[in-house]
């Protein structure tokens, strides 16, 4: 006899919430197998997002390192609304395997709503994970299904996360790392163009001149080959590069633009150099028209000609990158591109002790942003060298 976990759910998206369940309830129980039963229409919940197509991609590429987990289609009728006691007595009822249905807390304190719950607590044994409510809380409610029924309460703490949440995140254009596996992540940027990528670049080769597009596209494509070194989110800096130069030459088209004029702040510098104007504005246009909301993305851009104090790695990333792409030439470009490689503040303290020299040179004033950049990342450098000497020398 075989111990088979059922574990349905809408999954839109599966995220890293229902891997943990599923792996508790796996070794909690002595499970052999968990079946994820995705369902086309539930019962009790609207799935609007993600077609069921697309939410059994995403849930194939979430379980296809894990041999213990496998998916029925059994619910794949966007017609016919699913209800869980015909699903498992007409399709996985056998007679001679156990099976254990899995649910959420919230879930089983409203199981007296669903269709035939008796028979389907005849017919299978439950486990119920916390995730809402306390023990207690589960006991006092329904303390006579508990005692009359196999029903098992998992009290491992269950990592909080919510597909609605992880969508109302899709879309504020916010990211969703760590929320979901990281197969997961890339499908739904890559493949589903999260953050709209398509109509961003259909914009920008619209607006901008040949040589500019394919400059942004340049860097973008750099700011992805650094992120995956430095371990942060490939897509929100690939992004942050595609859009870093969307107002330039468009400073006074987009300072027309009612849309996005009244989120245009200059400093004084800025004022008096058109040069570099088109890096606020641009992070005006990437929130009111592109609809990027993620202040990271928004600050890389905003940053992006002068730097600033106490950068985020997207910020740094998207800097050097625009200054290393592979169709810049001067003299210490090849030698920037090492360095970035393997430490990316050396190289952008490198590249501002460079730019000063040559403003001087020129007599050309530098932003006193830049100089805040440069010199917070040396006594970064220095401190942080500091306190390795130190811990090292008292043998921590």
């Amino acid at each position: 006899m075989k111990k088979i976990g059922i574990f349905g759910g809408s999954f839109s998206p599966t995220h890293n919430g229902h891997l943990q369940i599923a792996e508790d309830c796996l070794l909690e129980m002595g499970l052999d197998k968990i079946v994820f039963l995705p369902n086309a229409k539930p019962p009790h919940k609207t799935v609007d997002k993600f077609s069921f197509d697309t939410r059994v991609e995403m849930l194939r590429l979430a379980l296809e390192d894990n041999e213990n987990f496998e998916i029925s289609l059994v619910e794949n009728d966007p017609i016919k609304v699913h209800y869980s006691y015909n699903t498992i007595s007409e399709n996985f009822y056998n007679g001679k395997d156990k099976f254990y249905f899995i649910m959420g807390d919230d879930e089983f304190l409203n199981i007296r709503s669903w269709y035939e719950y008796e028979k389907l607590l005849e017919l299978t044994s439950v486990i119920v994970f916390l995730r809402k409510y306390d023990y207690n809380s589960i006991l006092e409610k329904n303390r006579e299904i508990i005692e009359k029924y196999d029903i098992n309460i998992i009290k491992n703490s269950v990592i909080s996360i919510s597909s609605t949440e992880i969508r109302n995140r899709i879309n504020e254009k916010k990211s969703i790392r760590y929320l979901v596996p990281e197969k997961v992540s890339k499908y739904i940027y890559e493949e589903l163009n999260y953050f709209d990528l398509m109509k961003i670049k259909k914009d920008l080769e619209k607006k901008l001149s040949k040589n500019r597009y394919e400059h942004s596209l340049r860097v973008a494509e750099y700011c992805k080959r650094l992120a995956k070194i430095y371990n942060v989110d490939e897509h929100k800096s690939y992004l942050s590069g595609l859009v870093h130069d969307c107002a330039k030459n468009l400073e006074e088209y987009y300072m027309l633009n009612k849309k996005v004029n009244s989120d245009i702040i200059l400093d004084i510098e800025e004022k008096n150099n058109p040069k570099i104007q088109h890096a606020p504005i641009g992070a005006a246009v990437c929130k009111n028209l592109y609809g990027i909301s993620d202040n990271e993305i928004i600050s890389a851009v905003r940053y992006h000609t002068t730097a600033r104090e106490n950068m985020s790695l997207i910020e740094k990333i998207l800097f050097i990158s625009d200054k290393i792409e592979p169709n810049r030439e001067y003299d210490t470009v090849e030698e920037l591109r090492k360095i970035a490689d393997y430490d990316i503040d050396k190289a952008i303290i490198k590249f501002l002790n460079d730019s000063f020299e040559y403003l001087r040179k020129k007599s050309q004033k530098v932003h006193p942003l830049s100089v805040k950049a440069r010199d917070y990342l040396v006594n970064m450098r220095w401190f942080y060298g500091k306190t390795w000497y130190y811990i090292e020398s008292i043998g921590w």
